[in-house]
Protein backbone atom coordinates (compact mmCIF):
# COMPACT_ATOMS: atom_id res chain seq x y z
CA UNK A 1 0.00 0.00 0.00
CA UNK A 2 1.22 3.64 -0.61
CA UNK A 3 1.11 6.41 1.39
CA UNK A 4 0.49 10.13 -0.14
CA UNK A 5 1.33 13.13 0.81
CA UNK A 6 -1.84 14.44 2.69
CA UNK A 7 -3.35 11.35 3.19
CA UNK A 8 -2.50 11.84 7.18
CA UNK A 9 -0.58 9.63 9.22
CA UNK A 10 -0.64 6.74 11.29
CA UNK A 11 -2.26 6.32 14.82
CA UNK A 12 -1.41 3.25 17.09
CA UNK A 13 -0.88 3.37 20.88
CA UNK A 14 2.09 2.64 22.81
CA UNK A 15 1.43 -0.52 23.71
CA UNK A 16 0.33 -1.32 20.02
CA UNK A 17 3.77 -0.12 19.13
CA UNK A 18 5.58 -2.49 21.40
CA UNK A 19 3.48 -5.55 20.55
CA UNK A 20 4.09 -4.69 17.31
CA UNK A 21 7.54 -4.59 17.73
CA UNK A 22 7.88 -7.78 19.74
CA UNK A 23 5.86 -9.86 16.93
CA UNK A 24 8.19 -8.49 14.36
CA UNK A 25 11.26 -9.34 15.92
CA UNK A 26 9.87 -12.63 16.85
CA UNK A 27 9.03 -13.06 12.80
CA UNK A 28 12.77 -11.89 11.78
CA UNK A 29 13.95 -14.55 14.28
CA UNK A 30 11.82 -17.10 12.74
CA UNK A 31 12.91 -15.81 9.18
CA UNK A 32 9.24 -15.47 8.42
CA UNK A 33 9.42 -12.28 7.41
CA UNK A 34 10.50 -11.11 3.43
CA UNK A 35 14.27 -10.19 3.70
CA UNK A 36 13.42 -6.25 2.34
CA UNK A 37 11.40 -6.20 5.64
CA UNK A 38 14.37 -6.74 7.85
CA UNK A 39 15.02 -5.00 10.48
CA UNK A 40 11.58 -3.56 11.02
CA UNK A 41 11.90 -4.86 14.85
CA UNK A 42 13.99 -2.79 15.50
CA UNK A 43 12.83 0.31 13.57
CA UNK A 44 9.46 -0.09 15.84
CA UNK A 45 11.87 -0.39 18.72
CA UNK A 46 13.22 3.00 17.79
CA UNK A 47 9.49 4.55 17.34
CA UNK A 48 8.70 3.19 20.83
CA UNK A 49 11.55 4.51 22.46
CA UNK A 50 11.05 7.80 20.72
CA UNK A 51 7.12 8.19 21.53
CA UNK A 52 7.29 6.95 24.93
CA UNK A 53 8.42 9.72 27.36
CA UNK A 54 5.30 11.43 28.67
CA UNK A 55 2.95 8.69 27.50
CA UNK A 56 4.28 5.52 29.96
CA UNK A 57 1.20 6.35 32.67
CA UNK A 58 -1.00 6.11 29.20
CA UNK A 59 -0.26 3.31 27.14
CA UNK A 60 -3.08 2.75 25.30
CA UNK A 61 -4.22 5.90 24.50
CA UNK A 62 -4.09 6.87 20.98
CA UNK A 63 -1.66 8.92 19.01
CA UNK A 64 0.07 10.03 15.65
CA UNK A 65 2.73 8.60 14.38
CA UNK A 66 4.17 11.60 11.99
CA UNK A 67 6.90 10.70 9.30
CA UNK A 68 7.59 13.17 6.57
CA UNK A 69 6.46 12.19 3.11
CA UNK A 70 9.94 12.20 1.75
CA UNK A 71 11.28 9.67 4.31
CA UNK A 72 11.96 5.91 3.19
CA UNK A 73 11.04 4.89 6.79
CA UNK A 74 7.08 6.87 6.04
CA UNK A 75 5.97 3.42 3.40
CA UNK A 76 7.98 1.32 5.69
CA UNK A 77 5.58 1.85 8.72
CA UNK A 78 2.51 2.28 6.04
CA UNK A 79 3.53 -1.51 4.91
CA UNK A 80 4.12 -2.65 8.39
CA UNK A 81 1.25 -0.76 10.38
CA UNK A 82 -2.22 -2.67 10.81
CA UNK A 83 -1.06 -5.67 7.59
CA UNK A 84 -1.63 -9.06 7.96
CA UNK A 85 2.20 -9.71 6.99
CA UNK A 86 2.18 -13.55 7.94
CA UNK A 87 -0.48 -15.85 8.18
CA UNK A 88 0.90 -19.48 9.45
CA UNK A 89 1.37 -21.49 6.13
CA UNK A 90 0.02 -24.32 8.38
CA UNK A 91 -3.14 -23.22 8.75
CA UNK A 92 -3.38 -22.02 5.09
CA UNK A 93 -4.42 -25.68 4.22
CA UNK A 94 -7.70 -27.64 4.90
CA UNK A 95 -8.05 -30.15 7.78
CA UNK A 96 -9.67 -33.23 5.98
CA UNK A 97 -10.60 -35.05 9.50
CA UNK A 98 -12.17 -32.38 11.96
CA UNK A 99 -12.68 -34.88 14.45
CA UNK A 100 -8.82 -35.39 15.03
CA UNK A 101 -8.45 -31.49 16.23
CA UNK A 102 -10.68 -32.84 19.37
CA UNK A 103 -9.31 -33.91 22.73
CA UNK A 104 -10.76 -36.01 24.85
CA UNK A 105 -13.35 -34.33 26.77
CA UNK A 106 -16.50 -35.81 27.03
CA UNK A 107 -19.22 -34.18 25.02
CA UNK A 108 -21.83 -36.03 25.43
CA UNK A 109 -21.62 -35.21 29.00
CA UNK A 110 -20.87 -31.71 28.23
CA UNK A 111 -24.28 -30.94 25.80
CA UNK A 112 -26.63 -32.50 28.59
CA UNK A 113 -25.36 -30.71 31.49
CA UNK A 114 -25.56 -27.67 28.89
CA UNK A 115 -29.32 -28.81 28.48
CA UNK A 116 -29.81 -29.17 32.07
CA UNK A 117 -28.20 -25.66 33.21
CA UNK A 118 -27.41 -23.62 30.10
CA UNK A 119 -23.53 -23.92 30.47
CA UNK A 120 -21.30 -26.39 30.69
CA UNK A 121 -17.29 -26.22 31.42
CA UNK A 122 -15.38 -28.45 29.20
CA UNK A 123 -11.77 -29.57 29.67
CA UNK A 124 -9.60 -30.90 27.37
CA UNK A 125 -11.48 -29.64 24.36
CA UNK A 126 -8.78 -29.59 22.02
CA UNK A 127 -6.12 -31.81 20.90
CA UNK A 128 -2.16 -31.63 21.98
CA UNK A 129 -1.65 -31.25 18.04
CA UNK A 130 -4.98 -28.64 17.56
CA UNK A 131 -3.65 -26.65 20.70
CA UNK A 132 -0.10 -26.12 19.31
CA UNK A 133 -1.41 -25.24 15.46
CA UNK A 134 -4.08 -22.88 17.03
CA UNK A 135 -0.87 -21.09 19.36
CA UNK A 136 1.24 -21.00 16.95
CA UNK A 137 -1.47 -19.14 13.87
CA UNK A 138 -2.56 -16.97 16.57
CA UNK A 139 1.17 -15.98 17.78
CA UNK A 140 2.50 -15.42 14.26
CA UNK A 141 -0.03 -14.04 12.44
CA UNK A 142 0.22 -10.14 12.33
CA UNK A 143 -3.67 -9.69 12.62
CA UNK A 144 -4.16 -7.55 15.74
CA UNK A 145 -4.73 -3.65 14.70
CA UNK A 146 -7.50 -2.32 16.80
CA UNK A 147 -7.13 -1.81 20.53
CA UNK A 148 -10.25 -2.06 22.32
CA UNK A 149 -11.48 -1.74 26.09
CA UNK A 150 -9.04 1.19 26.44
CA UNK A 151 -6.73 -1.00 25.37
CA UNK A 152 -6.83 -4.27 27.13
CA UNK A 153 -6.63 -6.51 24.19
CA UNK A 154 -6.09 -5.97 20.63
CA UNK A 155 -8.56 -7.40 18.51
CA UNK A 156 -8.20 -9.17 15.28
CA UNK A 157 -11.08 -9.69 12.73
CA UNK A 158 -11.52 -12.40 9.99
CA UNK A 159 -11.65 -9.96 7.43
CA UNK A 160 -8.12 -9.09 8.44
CA UNK A 161 -6.61 -12.54 8.08
CA UNK A 162 -7.96 -14.37 11.16
CA UNK A 163 -10.11 -16.39 9.29
CA UNK A 164 -8.28 -19.60 7.78
CA UNK A 165 -8.86 -23.36 7.58
CA UNK A 166 -7.51 -24.10 11.13
CA UNK A 167 -10.83 -22.00 12.75
CA UNK A 168 -13.52 -23.14 10.08
CA UNK A 169 -12.49 -26.86 10.94
CA UNK A 170 -12.52 -25.89 14.57
CA UNK A 171 -15.75 -24.57 14.32
CA UNK A 172 -16.97 -27.34 12.26
CA UNK A 173 -15.62 -29.83 14.82
CA UNK A 174 -17.68 -28.00 17.56
CA UNK A 175 -20.63 -28.44 15.53
CA UNK A 176 -19.80 -31.86 14.91
CA UNK A 177 -19.09 -32.51 18.15
CA UNK A 178 -21.62 -30.61 20.34
CA UNK A 179 -24.77 -31.22 17.73
CA UNK A 180 -27.28 -29.79 20.00
CA UNK A 181 -25.57 -26.84 20.93
CA UNK A 182 -23.50 -25.66 18.22
CA UNK A 183 -25.03 -27.72 15.09
CA UNK A 184 -27.25 -24.78 13.95
CA UNK A 185 -25.33 -22.01 14.11
CA UNK A 186 -22.61 -20.63 11.81
CA UNK A 187 -18.61 -19.27 12.27
CA UNK A 188 -18.92 -15.20 12.25
CA UNK A 189 -17.52 -12.15 13.96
Amino acid sequence: RSVHQGHGDFTTTLRKLWHDRELLEHLEEQQLLDSELAGSGNFFRSLFQAARQGRESKPDRAFEVRLPSGDPRRQLFARLHNTALHQPKEQQRGIADVSSLLGTANWATAQATFAGRGQAVIDEVLSPASLRMLRQQLQEATIYFYPKLGGSFLLGLFEDGLASELIVSLAEAFREALPEILGGLQLCE
